[in-house]
């Protein structure tokens, strides 16, 4: 085989990050299983975005209404401003009654949480959908704090995470709060069955449930602020941040992704075995006439399609 070949195969063959968009007409805040987007123009009127791959293109999901910007999405639920929830039903979308005034930031399971950083709002909030509606439930304690984000193992094992450092476990009967070794914003947790990590900042901050406890861990790399972290199940933990962060942690070795290509500030990740994908954009900034510029970024062979 000449050299020359042998280069093109290699190329073709190796695994990297490759940039869908970055200039999508709104912010994307979350990616999820299935590789389903959601996001919005915060602010600016521009409809809620929800998007997911079929193949090498992009569809807009059936049921979504509104304005209103989605911050996260679950296999069974997207949640957003305004206390917006839909729920997955096959190919569509079901919008719920809401509950809350306040921006729902993160769900997983039948859980849902979220709060008004801003202090303009509810705060604490906390809510389980019982099978036929959503309902309140009250934390072990007040703290007038925003929750971020819902993870779990199962029914009987799930963490939330918030500001100051907060986080709070359910053990399938009752929530706990749990203390950690930072008071920075938490602001994403995932994990696998035997270790559960959690991001945020600034300054930037990475903590690691070790089974006992939670462990206040050094940063590989530096970084202002970290917001999505996503662990398969094999082990690789992924994490991403402002100004285009992206590390990767295989067999307990970090690599910095982070100018390969260089991009904007990301918000979340999403990682499956051999394949990531990262999600953001200018959400950072707060004028709503500000024009929205939507990142979507892909790890492993071969292009990412872009979204319209």
């Amino acid at each position: 085989m000449r050299a020359s070949a042998l280069l093109v195969l290699c190329c073709a063959c190796s695994s990297g990050w490759t940039v869908a968009t970055d200039s999508l007409d709104r912010v994307v805040l979350s990616v999820g299983d299935g590789v389903v987007i959601v996001g919005g123009g915060q602010g600016n009127g521009a409809s809620s975005l929800v998007k997911r791959l079929r193949g090498s293109a992009w569809e807009d999901v059936a049921g979504v209404s509104g304005v209103e910007t989605l911050w996260w999405v679950s296999p069974k639920f997207i949640v957003g401003e305004r206390g917006t929830i839909y729920r997955v039903a096959g190919d569509a979308l079901e919008r719920m009654p809401p509950v809350t005034d306040a921006t729902l930031y993160g769900t997983w399971g039948d859980w849902a949480v979220g709060g008004s950083p801003l202090g303009n709002g509810a705060n604490d909030v906390l809510l389980k959908f019982d099978g036929e509606a959503w309902k309140q439930v009250a934390p072990p304690a007040a703290l007038g704090v925003a929750y971020f984000k819902v993870w779990g193992r199962s029914d009987s094992d799930v963490w939330v995470v918030g500001e100051q450092g907060v986080t709070l476990h359910w053990d399938g009967a009752a929530w706990t709060r749990v203390m950690t070794p930072v008071r920075a914003t938490l602001l994403t947790v995932s994990g696998n069955a035997s270790e559960v990590w959690a991001v945020g900042g600034p300054p930037a901050v990475m903590v690691r449930w070790d089974g006992a406890q939670w462990v206040d861990e050094p940063l590989p790399f530096p970084a202002s602020g970290l917001t999505g972290v996503s662990v398969t199940e094999g082990g690789d933990v992924w994490v991403v941040g402002l100004a285009g962060t992206r590390w990767r942690r295989t067999k307990g070795t970090w690599v910095d992704d982070s100018e390969s290509p260089v991009l904007g500030d990301l918000h979340a990740v999403y990682a499956t075995a051999g394949e990531a994908w990262a999600v953001g954009g200018n959400y950072i900034a707060t004028d709503p006439a500000t024009k929205r510029r939507g990142i979507v970024a892909r790890f492993g062979q071969g292009a990412a399609p872009a979204p319209k």
